[in-house]
């Protein structure tokens, strides 16, 4: 990934070697400098997307940029806290960054949602709090706790015969306004809602929160949490003798839990916002290829970023004249069916107070210690 101490270097032994030469060639073109902020440090980390996009950035640098211009990707890290998050969406805007794609940071919303509008800085990112899903300035690219959460559950009902679901979540900060939308959501189709058990603490054994949702009688469970803390709870489900249907979020899909659980994790489902990873097709190829090449994890988060910068990019190329902030505005204002193989339906930026352009999961499940998909698309209505 090219940073910006790397481009000064690059550009300062390009003008040493110009003014030794007798011709002097052509002025480079300015970089596009574009921006995430995500959480890489703290309790719970997000490293994925914005590692994927920078490997597509990469991709297209290598291949000559956009007109010649490359893409100067800064990512800055957000820790998971409100005053480290509101600093870094201010150092993004100094730099002048045209857009963010693949942030991925709890307090990002919830801190800078008012601050992007002001600047009119727009963003693809990776929605954590529903509060995402509610700023002109911000297009989620995931499905998101709400619908994912929701969707999970009516799979549990309606296709494993499920009376009872549980639902096990951080009890972070905007996290209890996204549950509460999942059952209300869950109510209105299946009848019935979650029983909700909020994670206070997310450093401390999960134990307690699984032997609490095993004596409430759960036939479900639907975790909705990172994937840090997911096999810990997995585990606890198999130390408890619980033969619960367990369904993880969207972060739990990857091959390193898969990896790590081992027989441990035989029949866990997870709920996967994109095409699943482990599918035969030309789009998913293209994407696990990439990811290996650039020793990016291969996990759904990553399918996020890749997709986000893999739209951003066809975004650049439609620009006609300078890419600036305004431009790239413009331009993602006018996105408003962009197909990808990779999503479930158009994504869709444009005009609005808000986005949800993703409302589709499928689900896969751990079978024969490999991921496999279930079923077709849950899509809500």
């Amino acid at each position: 990934m090219k940073t910006k101490a790397l481009v000064a270097v690059v550009a300062l032994v390009t003008m040493s070697l110009a003014g030794c030469a007798t011709t002097a060639g052509p002025a480079s073109k300015a970089p596009i400098p574009v921006g995430a902020l995500s959480d890489l440090t703290g309790a719970v980390t997000f490293p994925d997307a914005a590692a994927a996009a920078g490997a597509v950035f990469d991709e297209v640098n290598a291949n000559g940029g956009i007109n010649g211009h490359k893409i100067e990707y800064t990512v800055e890290d957000a820790a998971g806290d409100a005053t480290t998050a509101a600093a870094g969406a201010r150092k993004l805007n100094q730099a002048g960054v045209v857009a963010n794609i693949g942030s991925t940071s709890i307090p990002d919303c919830l801190v800078n949602g008012s601050y992007y509008a002001q600047q009119k800085l727009d963003t693809i990112g990776i929605a954590l709090p529903e509060a995402c899903y509610h700023l002109a300035n911000y297009a989620p690219i995931n499905t998101g706790s709400l619908l994912g959460a929701g969707l999970s559950g009516i799979y549990a009902i309606q296709q494993l015969g499920s009376k009872s679901v549980c639902l096990i979540g951080p009890n972070l900060q905007g996290a209890s306004e996204s549950y509460k939308g999942s059952s209300d959501y869950m109510k209105s189709v299946v009848g019935t809602g979650f029983s909700y058990i909020g994670l206070q603490d997310l450093t401390a054994s999960p134990v307690s929160y699984i032997v609490n949702a095993k004596q409430s009688g759960c036939e479900t469970l639907v975790y909705a949490g990172p994937e840090q803390l997911t096999g810990a709870m997995q585990q606890a489900v198999r130390a408890q003798n619980w033969n619960v249907n367990f369904i993880g979020s969207s972060p739990a899909y990857s091959t390193a839990l898969l990896a790590s659980l081992g027989a441990a994790g035989e029949g866990m489902y997870a709920a996967s916002e994109f095409a699943p990873f482990t599918a035969n097709t030309p789009a998913v190829d293209a994407f696990v290829t990439l990811m290996k090449a650039h020793k990016v994890p291969v996990t759904n988060l990553a399918e996020s970023g890749y997709i986000a910068a893999k739209i951003f990019v066809d975004v650049l190329k439609s620009i006609k004249g300078d890419i600036t902030r305004e431009s790239v505005s413009a331009a993602l204002a006018k996105t408003t069916a962009y197909d990808n193989p990779l999503l479930a339906q158009p994504f869709v930026f444009g005009p609005g107070a808000g986005h949800q352009p993703n409302k589709s999961i499928q689900l896969v499940q751990i079978k024969g210690a490999a991921w496999v998909p279930v079923g077709d698309w849950l899509t809500a209505k």
